[in-house]
């Protein structure tokens, strides 16, 4: 599924999630680049239920990000997973 917004987006994230696919955040900086790391709660691809309301809504977390091959992960804290109003603090 390439990224995407909207209910249809967060339904059809949150079926693909709950079914096994690992989740990804897409994280845009100020020079227009979207970065799409994978994400693991606690080390597990797995996510709570608490974090799993969140899917396809904007949110900002706090997380170590590390790398294995090519790929780009973030592993969250789940106790850090906001919603995002749109500004910064």
């Amino acid at each position: 599924m390439k990224p995407g917004d909207g209910k249809a987006h967060k339904a059809c994230a949150t079926l693909c999630i709950q079914g096994g696919l690992p989740p990804m955040f897409a994280v845009s900086d100020q020079s227009t680049t979207t970065q799409f790391p994978l994400v693991l709660v606690n080390g597990s691809p797995k996510l709570p239920k608490s974090v799993l309301e969140l899917v396809g809504e904007p949110i900002k977390l706090t997380a170590t990000r590390s790398t294995l091959g090519p790929l780009e992960i973030l592993n969250v804290d789940p106790s850090s997973i906001q919603r995002w109003s749109g500004q910064n603090p």
